[in-house]
């Protein structure tokens, strides 16, 4: 399965361990996880790296092209799975894959 994770940043917070360590989880099962950040704190990005989880980024100051280039990336990497944690991140998501 491939399985696209969503947050605003790798900075060192909980929600951002909970999602690498499921992430890490899912590539020892055998899926295809990448992440997707917005916000330039790289605090896991090499425990990523290390797992092999591609880390891609989208520093987008306007919100409503930051939507569309999120809405972009997602229906072009044909993801099975989206997981977005925290608000914001899940709001992005959300509006990203309308009207579907």
């Amino acid at each position: 399965m491939k399985i696209l994770c969503l947050i605003d940043d790798l900075g060192s917070g909980g929600a951002q361990r909970q999602l690498v360590n499921l992430s890490k989880g899912f590539v020892s099962r055998g899926h295809e996880v990448s992440f997707l950040v917005y916000h330039p704190a790289d605090f896991f990005k090499k425990e990523l790296i290390d797992a092999n989880i591609s880390v891609h980024e989208i520093f987008e100051p306007n919100y409503i092209n930051r939507i569309l280039k999120i809405r972009k990336f997602i229906r072009k990497g044909h993801y099975d799975v989206v997981i977005a944690f925290l608000q914001g991140p899940s709001l992005l998501a959300t509006l990203s894959s309308l009207p579907y």
